[in-house]
């Protein structure tokens, strides 16, 4: 896996640190997996060392820490 060299965009480190620092769930950036990347152990590292998130296709026996479960609203309030 390439090395990945933080901060990314160093003029707006400041504010991007302010803002990841007010937002507890919010990710630096997300990074997209297929199966075949599938690896719940270095996306629990990615996110603990980096907050970066990821998204792929669920494995079998996944823990409820990695996997909320959310219903996505549209704009003028439906839910999915």
């Amino acid at each position: 896996m390439p090395q990945i060299q933080l901060p990314l965009f160093p003029a707006a480190s400041t504010a991007i640190t302010n803002e990841l620092a007010a937002t507890p769930l919010l990710p630096r950036f997300t990074l997209v997996f297929d199966r075949e990347g599938y690896s719940p152990e270095l996306f629990a590292r990615l996110w603990t060392e980096h907050r970066i998130a990821i998204l792929s296709y669920p494995g079998t026996n996944l823990s409820p820490k990695f996997t909320p479960i959310r219903s996505p609203a549209f704009p003028a309030g439906q839910d999915v």
